[in-house]
């Protein structure tokens, strides 16, 4: 585990503080990356060079694309970036790899990435010549992974086009989505490997699952742009339907397989769907490229088209059944501004806060909400367009820290990353959801987070067993008495509702652990669903502001969402322990003169072994002050308690103590710092980077 330094922290810090506040609501280059310009081009000796792919790897960016000789011999670029845009020196050779394949069969190229939970080895979609499906592995330093592909590194599979989405399932298998350019229509294809990287003959015909459904005389696909594999090892898959014969407009088809490589009949007719954006004498032009899945199983595909007078973003979302979904733009279709020309056939997409999405285009970045409607507090008319450098061509995004998204793609012939502020989290589903600082005025209670933890993996003191489990966590301390399991109703996706079959203030289960009431009971199921969704509070609660004497009744709350089953712990509050509510705690600091209380969405243990937090997570973690004088400091605890709860780690709680030493005079607390991939939840999900903002009160 690699962590930033102390002075490097500082200097974000003081970067970001400097920002003007005219910038501060709007997305904008991060100043802690590309020494302050919030970008970084780099130049691949004798070769032109251009990034179709991002991930965020521990701290650290990772892009893949194609570096090409003036000759044209393409060869698969990947290159790591540190957190401030620097070159990351320890992987591959100086920071990039590139591949040495034999020049008479290539080229090669490579459109896609996919990082492997828990070892951090890189897998590499693309192209090997222009027939084949690459599936390319590396290290975590960045080298070819002999144990993948017969000794080679790598598997080239015949498929009559090249590969551009990969995507790996729950039991690592490699899909790759591609399409076959020697049949008429050219239908797309998707293949799965095993591990090793061999031809998995069990998925489709002999490994790879063909699909057409549309008329192959008057369209032609462009393969598979957006792969997603479910909970269950099945398959969504998106392409751009290219009418070119026929009127000339382009269309969306999705289409889903089971994990054995079959048609899911189920979904859309007959196992696929396909979507246009009809106008009244013909259709829009659009190239869709690019499919987001929720964990809800909403499918979004974004693209570049046109609203007929200028260019656009336009997007469809369906439903987990394959149908449009009515509560996205209009019914089911949206349009927002987007680049001035219409015509970039490839782009990333990201998941923004509340089901919407980030969407690079062109030169180009926008923000939709998940209503479908361009985001204001992105940029007018929810973009923002990139002028410096000059010749940026966008083809991939990903989530950076936790409040940034990285755009990459090329500015001339370079590599271009940038890394760009939002106002919001970044997060697996939805936004981080902001609490109130320490254990200053919290006039009113709400709800900070709703988390699915566990399916079928828990049990009442009843003696009910393989149950679901959602912590449910406050900014307010719950009266126990006044827990009732008819106070709570879990609303699941298809309109449902249920009641827990207990309500218990267990994992935390101390009197300064009170925020936090861990619903279990039937809520769904993760599979075949249905799923939870939403909380309402329906009962007579009561409960109080850390530090205040009285309880009083709950008002009406809002209805909060519940995030899904396969996202990550994130940080929901943060707020300085006094002394009269620490004193009686039996797993308090025994170090350090100041204390930090951080909550999280759900249960913690040390990602990926599932045992108590250790060194790395004490390392890892930093609050932040903000001092009289305006300036920033983050500090660094001495410990972190609250471990050792009970027995079992799995019964680990949502919070952590930070032992702090003395902070500066006068000092306020204005956020909590932690680097990605150290935390997991009960399901096994790791953390996200956090850098969790304490909003003032008053």
């Amino acid at each position: 585990m690699t962590r930033m330094r102390l002075s490097a922290l500082l200097a974000v810090a003081a970067a970001v503080a400097a920002l003007p506040a005219a910038a501060a609501g709007a997305a904008r280059p991060d100043p802690s990356f590309g020494a302050g310009k919030g970008y970084v081009t780099t130049a691949v000796r004798g070769h032109s060079a251009v990034a179709y792919a991002a991930a965020a790897v521990r701290g650290r960016i990772v892009v893949a694309g194609q570096a090409i000789t003036p000759s044209g011999n393409g060869q698969v670029l990947v290159a790591r970036y540190r957190s401030s845009g620097a070159l990351d020196r320890t992987f591959a050779d100086g920071g990039i790899f590139r591949s040495s394949l034999p020049a008479s069969r290539g080229p090669f190229i490579g459109t896609s990435l996919a990082v492997e939970p828990g070892t951090g080895r890189l897998l590499v979609g693309g192209g090997y010549g222009q027939g084949s499906m690459l599936a390319l592995r590396l290290t975590a330093g960045g080298r070819l992974d002999r144990t993948f592909g017969a000794g080679r590194g790598y598997t080239a599979v015949a498929a009559g086009g090249t590969a551009q989405t990969i995507a790996l399932d729950r039991a690592g298998r490699v899909l790759l989505g591609g399409s076959n350019a020697n049949a008429n229509g050219r239908p797309m294809v998707v293949a799965r490997l095993t591990r090793s990287g061999a031809l998995d003959r069990a998925f489709g015909r002999a490994g790879q699952a063909q699909s057409l459904f549309w008329n192959p005389d008057l369209a032609s696909s462009a393969g598979v742009a957006g792969l997603a594999v479910t909970a269950g090892g099945g398959v969504v898959a998106m392409g751009h339907l290219d009418y070119i014969g026929g009127d000339g407009h382009g269309s969306a088809g999705v289409f889903a397989l089971s994990s054995a490589g079959r048609p899911q009949t189920g979904f859309g007719t007959a196992g696929h769907a396909e979507i246009a954006f009809p106008t009244a004498t013909g259709f829009q032009q659009w190239f869709p490229c690019a499919l987001l899945r929720d964990a809800w199983g909403r499918i979004t595909v974004p693209g570049n088209g046109s609203n007929g007078s200028a260019g656009a973003v336009l997007s469809i979302r369906l439903t987990a059944a394959g149908a449009l979904d009515p509560s996205f733009g209009t019914g089911g279709r949206a349009s927002v501004p987007g680049p001035s020309a219409a015509s970039d056939t490839t782009c990333g997409a990201v998941a923004a806060p509340g089901g919407g999405l980030t969407v690079g285009v062109g030169s180009t970045l926008a923000r939709i909400t998940g209503v479908g409607a361009a985001d204001p507090a992105f940029g007018p008319g929810g973009r923002v367009r990139i002028t410096s450098p000059s010749a940026v061509g966008l083809n991939a995004a990903a989530a950076g820290t936790a409040r940034s998204v990285v755009a990459a793609g090329s500015a001339g012939r370079r590599l271009y990353v940038g890394r760009w502020l939002t106002t919001t989290a970044l997060r697996s589903a939805s936004a981080t959801v902001a609490a109130a600082t320490s254990v200053s005025p919290r006039p009113t209670p709400k709800i900070l987070s709703a988390s699915w933890g566990t399916d079928n993996g828990v049990g009442c003191p009843s003696g009910a067993k393989n149950l679901d489990n959602i912590p449910v966590t406050f900014n307010w301390f719950v009266r126990r008495s006044t827990i009732q399991t008819t106070d709570f109703q879990i609303v699941r996706d298809d309109g449902t509702t249920a009641t827990p079959t207990c309500a218990l203030q267990y994992p935390p289960d101390e009197a300064d652990e009170a925020q936090t009431v861990n619903l279990i009971g039937d809520f769904g199921d993760s599979v075949h669903g249905p799923t939870p969704v939403a909380i309402r509070i329906v009962g007579a609660l009561q409960g109080k502001a850390p530090g205040a004497n009285r309880w009083k009744p709950f008002p009406p709350l809002k209805q909060a969402q519940v995030e899904p089953l396969p996202g990550g712990p994130y940080v929901v509050d943060a707020w300085t322990l006094t002394p009269a509510l620490y004193r009686r705690d039996r797993n308090r600091c025994t170090t350090g003169r100041t204390f930090v209380r951080v909550m999280w969405s759900n249960g913690l243990t040390a990602y990926p072994t599932g045992e108590e937090v250790g060194a790395p997570v004490v390392s890892s973690y930093r609050a932040v002050y903000r001092r009289t004088n305006g300036r920033t400091v983050a500090i660094a605890p001495l410990d972190v308690a609250d471990l050792h709860d009970h027995q079992s780690a799995f019964n680990a709680d949502n919070m952590h103590d930070l032992c702090l030493p003395r902070p500066p005079k006068g000092a306020r607390l204005t956020g909590v710092t932690i680097a990605a991939d150290l935390i997991q939840d009960p399901d096994g999900d790791p953390n996200l980077a956090q850098r969790f903002r304490v909003p003032r009160v008053g």
